[in-house]
């Protein structure tokens, strides 16, 4: 609740700071961990394979900022570890613009793998945050996953 509370007033501001700004929603995983010791090793490598991907010219060129959370969850039938990550980015409005500063679900996924440095495709899914009928944002559920 604290970090929810937190997160929103960051939010706050950087709308007031940025207002045509945009946000999605980046889910990112790999491929699950088999015991608490390969768990370990795979949740740095995700913390640094997201740090890479940050820092592509196509992610980094409209990126404001983000935040993200780490979620591992448990595989009820094998007991392995599936860790991913939620991220709620903000992006300059000129990201849904043109070829050159948007990144399709396909682009998202072949820069995340790249990022990991593996051979299979990772899961991937981005979605744009929008307002919904009742004019509510979308955004708040977008940061009761990341925060």
């Amino acid at each position: 609740m604290k970090n929810s509370y937190q997160a929103q007033k960051v939010i706050e501001e950087v709308v007031k700071e940025k207002p045509k700004a945009r946000w999605l929603f980046l889910t990112l995983s790999t491929r699950n961990a088999i015991d608490g010791e390969t768990l370990e090793q795979s949740l740095q490598h995700l913390a640094k394979s997201f740090h890479r991907l940050t820092k592509y010219k196509k992610v980094s060129k409209n990126l404001v900022g983000f935040m993200r959370a780490t979620e591992v969850t448990v595989n009820e039938d094998n007991g392995s570890y599936n860790q991913h990550m939620h991220v709620l980015l903000c992006v300059e409005s000129k990201y849904f613009r043109g070829s050159e500063n948007y990144i399709s679900q396909k682009e998202w996924l072949g820069l995340w793998q790249k990022a990991l440095q593996v051979n299979y495709k990772p899961v991937v899914n981005v979605k744009a945050i929008t307002p919904n009928q009742k004019g509510d944002k979308d955004i708040q559920a977008a940061i009761k996953e990341t925060s």
